[in-house]
């Protein structure tokens, strides 16, 4: 999992580092100093001290890399450029799922697409790129700021149909040309997001064997994040090419989720605006006359060895980090005999804050080398850290399935899902389940002396649900190897991603705050937009209506004015999957429900940069009454689309043009509403939502 080149490693870099100040510039010419908080680089040993007479070969070293968190939990880092390749072969257009008799799998990348746009920044700059076997240039489109585009980028995105067969590689070719095409591209991160179902059906080979070096440069430029849908699709292929890409991470969903695909693109585009440091650089030094650098654990992340004129190095190329994340690494070092103190090892850590610039910014990390005691005798050891000892296993099983997906032919031969036999099937599981057991053999004799020291190797037991999850699934032919690519994908970047949905995330890895709060905008979105009602006319329109949610306010103490924007016009009706969100009216005027439902998420996401944290009570209760106000006034407007929209569908078959048929069915809540138990509540009005009052 490392790469081949050593040539970066230099002792006489060209770069000039200014005293009081903490930034070089490569050539020399650019010397500045960053006022904003900086990434921090810890070093954990796994031991203080070493017996001067012992040839330690194998010490190990935590390198703990953490980007600083974002101030506020929606707080934007930087405007970014993503360019989504959407898959629209034949097989897009099959039924999503049995009980989503209407819906297709278009239907809901259509749907997941929409959350895109409308959770995408004025700022931020989109392009489409719609494929089958080659780029279907009449819906692709170039990059376009997002900022009075939304519609035409729906309307893109609502024409798409599926047809043909898949070929991956001009879709992401064409991709990187919009990319590389940019104008401003230094000061602004590209992404790219590949969304398919299928199997590529050209003779494109996408592993090791088969990639030449165009095809290489061509992955490395951005970080592409793929997204591989039910269990027709080939996971190896999409975990490469993220893998290959700079930085790019695979996730699953699972085909029983796959009304979940929004929640899977939430966790991803949830990290793109909040990238603090690009091109993350981690370099070591050793001492020659007391040990050398071995070998480094760094995952899916580019790392390496050298022997240099004093001495050993290596270096790890992270790429960016999204604020708030955290990332492990292992060092490797063989310790020679000595008589005194050690001084081992330097690490250093240098990055950029913009994508493209020339300017690097030092990382806090520990100054001068390490030293490890060295004393005749070790009178009281201490126990190994436990955080040492946690990411040396996770690394260790890490390697251990991605051994067995790559190399073992009878391992390889069970994972055929369905087509695989019950035999190839258990025999894979098996060997699976024995290569874990004889791996946590070892770590159960270091977890019991971590615990009579009052510590618990708490990873372990995560790791072990998750083998035992892999197992399940590859016995069942339940999608095992995509489970295990995206595990891999997850572990491999220490970056979360969805492992079938967005509740299966990796035991050693967490969300970021900005992750979370993309998706919790997720779960917003997908109760407003429905995928598809289970009836139509009146019974749609009354189980719409009352809303699930309780409408009450408490009594505000203090008042708040918000100015809502008017809807735009536009005549043409945008369907996601069978909810309509614009109809035209009987007057003939335009009703553009998808305006309304955004102007009530830009409220929302305003109310939540109020700080929760504050101790005003006052403010903090109006910021609650707000928020289960806005969420009232979105299930009204959704109440009214599905109401009209009924009402135009039911027409009377003797009555002239424009007259609709009235039906039965529970009155719009047009006057004041409280909650039927809360004599308290204060009464509020959102018939016409252009501007409230609290």
């Amino acid at each position: 999992m490392q790469s081949k080149e050593s040539d970066h490693i230099s002792t006489s870099q060209n770069f000039i580092l200014a005293k009081g100040l903490d930034t070089y510039s490569d050539s020399g010419s650019e010397v500045v100093s960053s006022a904003m908080e900086k990434i921090k680089v810890s070093l954990t040993n796994i031991a203080s001290a070493i017996p001067s007479a012992e040839d330690c070969e194998d010490f190990q070293v935590l390198v703990r890399l953490e980007a600083p968190a974002a101030e506020g939990k929606l707080q934007r880092r930087a405007s970014v450029d993503i360019v989504t390749v959407l898959d629209v072969g034949r097989s897009m257009g099959r039924q999503a799922a049995p009980l989503l008799k209407k819906t297709s799998r278009l239907d809901l990348l259509k749907r997941a697409m929409k959350f895109v746009i409308t959770q995408l920044h004025d700022d931020d700059n989109l392009a489409i790129v719609a494929f089958n076997s080659k780029v279907l240039h009449e819906h692709t489109t170039g990059f376009f700021q997002i900022a009075g585009a939304r519609m035409y980028a729906e309307k893109m995105v609502g024409e798409l149909a599926a047809k043909g067969e898949t070929a991956l590689q001009p879709g992401l070719e064409h991709a990187v040309k919009i990319l590389e095409e940019r104008p401003g591209k230094a000061n602004r991160p590209g992404f790219i997001l590949l969304l398919t179902d299928g199997v590529d059906n050209s003779k494109t080979k996408w592993n090791e064997e088969h990639m030449n070096q165009v095809r290489r440069d061509i992955l490395r430029k951005y970080p592409v994040h793929t997204f591989g849908f039910g269990v027709a699709h080939d996971p190896e292929t999409l975990l490469f090419i993220a893998q290959e890409s700079n930085g790019g991470t695979y996730s699953l969903v699972d085909e029983e989720n796959l009304d979940k695909i929004t929640d899977a693109l939430a966790i991803c585009l949830g990290g793109f605006p909040s990238v603090c440091a690009f091109d993350v650089d981690i370099r070591v030094s050793t001492n020659a006359s007391n040990g050398n650098l071995t070998s480094i654990d760094s995952g899916f992340y580019e790392s390496d060895t050298t022997k240099q004129a004093k001495g050993s190095g290596g270096f790890i190329k992270v790429g960016s980090l999204y604020a708030g994340e955290v990332m492990n690494f292992i060092l490797h070092f063989h310790l020679l005999p000595d008589s005194s103190y050690t001084n081992l090892y330097s690490v250093d850590a240098k990055y950029k804050v913009t994508p493209g610039g020339s300017t690097y910014v030092y990382a806090d990390y520990p100054s001068g080398y390490q030293t490890i005691s060295r004393p005749t005798v070790v009178m009281d050891p201490k126990r190994p850290p436990l955080q040492v000892l946690e990411q040396i296993l996770r690394f260790k099983v890490l390697d251990m399935v991605a051994s067995l997906l790559q190399e073992t032919d009878e391992f390889k031969a069970g994972l055929k899902n369905i087509e695989g036999s019950e035999k190839d099937r258990a025999a894979a599981s098996t060997l699976l389940r024995s290569k874990w057991e004889d791996l946590k053999t070892k770590w159960t004799e270091e977890d019991e002396i971590i615990k009579s020291g009052g510590g618990h190797l708490d990873v372990r037991h995560g790791l072990e649900d998750e083998i035992g999850e892999m197992v399940t699934r590859i016995k069942e032919g339940n999608n095992g190897v995509a489970y295990i690519c995206a595990w891999l994908s997850s572990n491999g970047v220490q970056r979360a991603t969805t492992m079938g949905s967005s509740n299966d995330i990796a035991t050693c890895l967490s969300l970021t705050p900005s992750m979370k709060a993309m998706l919790e905008e997720s779960d917003y979105f997908q109760s407003a937009v429905p995928v598809e009602l289970e009836s139509s006319g009146e019974a749609a329109a009354a189980a719409a209506w009352p809303p699930t949610t309780q409408w009450h306010m408490p009594k505000p103490q203090q008042h708040m004015h918000m100015h809502m924007p008017m809807p735009q016009q536009a005549p043409a009706a945008v369907v996601v999957g069978t909810v309509p969100l614009a109809f035209e009216t009987t007057g003939g005027s335009s009703w553009i429900m998808e305006q309304r439902l955004e102007a009530w998420s830009k409220v929302q996401r305003e109310l939540l940069l109020m700080s929760q944290d504050t101790e005003d009570h006052q403010l903090a209760a109006v910021r609650e009454a707000a928020l289960e106000a806005v969420t009232r006034a979105m299930h009204h407007d959704v109440y009214l689309a599905v109401v009209r929209g009924a009402s135009n569908n039911l027409r009377w078959s003797g009555c002239g043009a424009g007259e609709l048929h009235k039906p039965a069915m529970p009155p719009p809540p047009t006057e004041d509403y409280c909650g039927e138990d809360d004599e308290d509540a204060a009464p509020m009005n959102f018939t016409t939502p252009q501007r409230f009052h609290m």
